[in-house]
């Protein structure tokens, strides 16, 4: 029988659990952000851990849009950004969008311009290149892809009843 002293064991163990600590950092900050398309003046991302789903078959995802040459703010040309956040939410029943937040940094990552909008009028159809392949990226992020809920219970085993709410009685079909 070998037995080892236990500080070998103790210094295995934590050498072992550093290298796996470490191995998760470096992989949330490289896995954070994908790349939707890149263009002649621009290259944009999307943030693979911002989708949320929301009501009526509402999604959000965050976007970021990094411009080759730096740009004006509107309203203030003095001022320039080189990159843009968008928090873009999408309707799938409509196919329509809107930009719900938007954050225009400058080359030292510095927010020079903030925008957001709830407002209802400000849904636009989807219809374009650049909007279609953002709006595709986010259909196509993690848990979404395609799918269809045929039905549900809950983790507790309860099945389905006629007093749930309707965010959750709508994702059925």
């Amino acid at each position: 029988m070998n037995h080892h002293p236990w500080f070998i064991r103790l210094a295995f163990v934590t050498v072992v659990s550093g290298m796996s600590v470490l191995t998760g950092l470096a992989q949330d900050n490289t896995d954070q952000w994908l790349r939707v398309f890149t263009e002649e003046e621009s290259i944009i991302d999307v943030n693979r851990s911002s989708l949320v789903l929301e009501q009526n078959q509402v999604i959000s995802a965050q976007f970021k849009t990094k411009l080759l040459k730096p740009e004006p703010v509107p309203g203030k040309p003095d001022i320039k950004y080189q990159t843009r956040l968008d928090s873009i939410q999408f309707s799938m029943k409509d196919r329509r969008y809107r930009i719900s937040e938007s954050d225009l940094l400058d080359a030292s990552g510095n927010v020079v311009f903030s925008y957001s909008s709830r407002d209802a009028n400000s849904w636009k159809p989807l219809s374009g290149r650049t909007v279609n392949r953002l709006f595709n990226a986010a259909s196509q992020l993690r848990p979404f892809g395609i799918w269809r809920v045929v039905s549900y219970r809950y983790a507790s085993g309860d099945p389905a009843s006629d007093n749930d709410p309707p965010e959750l009685t709508s994702l059925v079909g």
